[in-house]
């Protein structure tokens, strides 16, 4: 048994290093010549990316330079605690856009691996998770959901540390909406998805704590909406965990 494992692995380590020779491994944002295939990022667009830095608004996820919150959610609270593992500009923003728009998939995973520490690091941890939901007529138009997509690799690789179950259908959006991009300003953006979510009749979030999975955050009104609509239906708390998020107008661009 020993001796074929060996030959296997020796045959596919060959196979691979001829698949090297005629086909490169590339960087899957800026195409880059990579060292090997285990990767899909070179180290130049690696180290573009930031990452929201500690210490962090308790609820937006934003740096706030000491205080426990920002000044925006000392004002008004939101309807939920976001945490996002990369800021969206440069090769973070090039990863999203190849992702959700050209169905790169192997960025999915490298942006499921970056958000997974930031639903350990919530205690406790949550019940459940929730993608954020496409409305049918975009769902056609792109032909896959982006948000579901990084929730099912979250689940799955959670499964032997958390019992973390997927609801895949009880939040609906009953409501088209333009892209939250043409929407300028945080009361456009939360005018634009207002009413845009429902919940099925028979629902599981009554008493749980309730996590929306979502590809990027910028104001969090999208956010913010879903999390209204879950509590509506009875959850005890939301959360949130985004691959991304715009970084806030007083940290400079790199």
């Amino acid at each position: 048994m020993r001796a074929a494992r060996a030959l296997r692995e020796l045959a596919a380590a060959a196979a691979g290093g001829w698949l090297d020779l005629l086909l490169p491994p590339a960087c899957s944002v800026c195409c880059a010549l990579l060292e090997d295939r285990r990767s899909c990022l070179c180290p130049e667009c690696l180290a573009e990316m930031r990452r929201p830095e500690p210490p962090l608004c308790d609820m937006c996820g934003q740096p706030t330079y000491g205080s426990e919150r920002c000044a925006a959610c000392r004002a008004e609270p939101p309807p939920v605690r976001i945490r996002s593992a990369l800021f969206f500009e440069n090769a973070a923003a090039a990863a999203l856009t190849a992702f959700k728009l050209s169905g790169r998939l192997e960025l999915g995973d490298w942006l499921a691996d970056e958000m997974e520490p930031l639903l350990l690091a919530f205690s406790p941890p949550p019940d459940i998770l929730v993608p954020v939901p496409l409305h049918r007529s975009r769902l056609r138009q792109r032909g896959f959901n982006q948000a579901a997509w990084l929730a099912r690799r979250l689940s799955r690789r959670l499964s032997r540390r958390l019992r973390l179950p997927l609801s895949l259908s009880q939040l609906r959006r009953v409501r088209p909406t333009p892209p939250q991009g043409r929407a300028a300003g945080i009361s456009a953006r939360a005018q634009n998805v207002r009413g845009a979510f429902a919940l099925h009749r028979r629902h599981p979030f009554a008493g749980r704590r309730v996590c929306l999975v979502d590809d990027t955050a910028t104001t969090g009104a999208t956010l913010a909406e879903c999390a209204r609509v879950l509590r509506a239906g009875g959850a005890s708390e939301v959360l949130a965990v985004t691959a991304a998020r715009t970084p806030p107008p007083d940290i400079p661009p790199t």
